[in-house]
């Protein structure tokens, strides 16, 4: 049909030339890009101040959770809105204020709240209230101490990092490894034979063999190459016996046997604990007992012709049992503590493990230990309100609450007096000195003082030493932030427990 209005043919004419697009002015560029850095900025120092921050640790005191070195050790995340939003939990790692130079951070882990006291006495710690002026015996004797114990994700953590005979020194458990790392001490050598990764114990009536190795607090070089051949190189610790220790064995039991048993006799405590464990198809029940005295018992039982991971520990004056990581039997107990001289001289706890009436196959998979405080310096703590206190991990070779002291010195020029740390921590170097004042290699003398400034004299005349005193406790507002996990490197990452 056509169209009754027609349209006129499209003509095409000239092309209008473009109005010319203006330059972009570089002032336009910088107006738009200058705001949105700062603004990046300012929310990177936002951040910094109010919610994380990353924190190198240099020394060895946190190790073997932290390992520190002087070149660079691990660096840790660091939350601090924990610490800004609700008071801090005992266990945690925090990084505070150093009371002797507050321009100087430490972190440690947190053992004393304000208004307790804290003892350390026998590779543990004791807690009571500020009312308590009794000796620590008494009172675990009274019911007013009590022993702390670590919460079970703190404790399992710090265990795993504390080999008394790694994994790796007990794979393929052959007849090489049984006779380095076992001795025969009940039912004869003959009822024992070895395989190409167990042993096999045909007991009559109660075989057992012991682990050889002492059980010290020694603290392995967590970054050295595992030997099977040789034992871990040692970097600090040693001087004392520990009790609370970790067992951990594979056992299949044929059936009828009367029961595996594992055994931790700890010198320490005075206290020898043993599980018995039942067999399928055996007589009797699973029972834990404390010097020969029975204090719980179990219907759980071991399959027959099949291996079962055990676990035995004794840890903070608690004992369990786990079968295939499962606690079967846990009971608390109480002893009376040992002097801290005779610390040193007590004989070596001793770990064994065996058979009573039939045939087991045993396969030792590895032996740790707790942490052990050691009670050298202040060992006797009553915490004021509004401070905290803070212990290392290595225990052995951490300068914390047991030994900060304070030191004051009078110029004699000026009688000013001078406070700051005994040791002459500063900022800038991890090394401690004989005193505070330090002399340098120049002939002169130098205090660091509380803040960090450093005065320099000439002579030793100068200045006068006025007293010294411990200074063991944190004001709870020089707590930076709390350590969330080890960053790098990245083989190290961990959450911190």
């Amino acid at each position: 049909m056509a169209l009754r209005y027609p349209v006129p043919p499209i003509v095409q004419g000239p092309a209008a030339n473009p109005a010319p697009r203006p330059k972009r002015r570089a002032e336009g560029w910088i107006r738009i890009t200058v705001p949105g850095v700062m603004i990046c900025f300012m929310l990177c120092m936002f951040g910094k101040a109010f919610v994380g921050d990353t924190f190198v640790l240099r020394t060895s005191s946190m190790e073997p959770t932290i390992v520190g070195r002087r070149a660079g050790g691990d660096r840790v995340i660091l939350s601090r809105l924990h610490t800004l939003l609700r008071e801090p939990d005992r266990w945690e790692i925090l990084l505070f204020r150093y009371p002797n130079n507050v321009r100087t951070h430490y972190m440690k882990r947190l053992v004393g709240l304000p208004g307790e006291q804290i003892f350390i006495r026998g590779g543990d710690l004791y807690r009571t209230d500020a009312t308590w002026s009794g000796t620590l015996n008494d009172g675990l004797r009274l019911g007013r101490v009590a022993i702390l114990r670590k919460p079970a994700r703190v404790r399992d953590s710090l265990v795993a990092l504390l080999p008394v005979i790694a994994e790796e020194e007990l794979e393929d458990f052959d007849a090489e490894l049984f006779r380095r790392h076992c001795e025969v001490v009940t039912g004869g050598e003959e009822s024992w034979s070895t395989r190409d990764d167990h042993v096999v114990v045909e007991a009559g009536d109660l075989c057992l063999v012991r682990l050889r190795r002492e059980a010290r607090d020694l603290l392995f070089d967590v970054l050295g190459d595992p030997d099977r051949r040789t034992a871990p190189k040692s970097v600090g610790g040693g001087k004392y016996q520990c009790g609370d220790l970790s067992l951990r064995l594979e056992a299949r039991p044929e059936k009828g046997t009367g029961c595996v048993v594992v055994e931790i006799d700890d010198q320490l405590a005075g206290r020898r604990l043993r599980a018995e464990i039942a067999v399928e198809g055996g007589r009797g029940r699973t029972t834990l007992s404390i010097d020969d005295v029975v204090i719980a018992r179990s219907d759980v039982r071991l399959d027959a012709d099949s291996w079962t991971d055990i676990g035995f520990a004794n840890v903070d004056d608690r004992v369990r049992l786990l079968i295939d990581g499962d606690e079967v039997l846990v009971r608390d107990y109480g002893h009376a503590t040992v002097e801290t001289e005779a610390e040193e001289k007590a004989p070596a706890s001793r770990v064994r493990f065996g058979a009573r009436d039939g045939t087991v196959a045993l396969r030792p998979i590895s032996l740790h230990r707790d942490l052990y405080y050691v009670a050298e310096g202040q060992t006797r703590f009553l915490v004021p309100d509004g401070h905290l206190l803070f212990l290392g991990d290595n225990s052995a070779s951490s300068a914390d609450a047991r030994s900060w002291k304070r030191v004051a010195v009078r110029v004699v020029e000026t009688g000013e007096v001078l406070h700051g740390d005994v040791q002459g921590v500063t900022p800038t170097s991890i090394l401690l000195h004989d005193g505070n004042p330090w002399q340098e290699p120049d002939g002169t003398w130098t205090f660091a003082d509380l803040v960090g400034n450093l005065h320099k004299f000439e002579e030793q005349t100068e200045w006068r030493r006025i007293g010294t005193w411990p200074t063991p406790y944190v004001r709870r507002d020089w707590v930076l932030g709390r350590g969330m996990c080890v960053l790098s490197p990245i083989s190290r990452f961990s959450w911190l427990r």
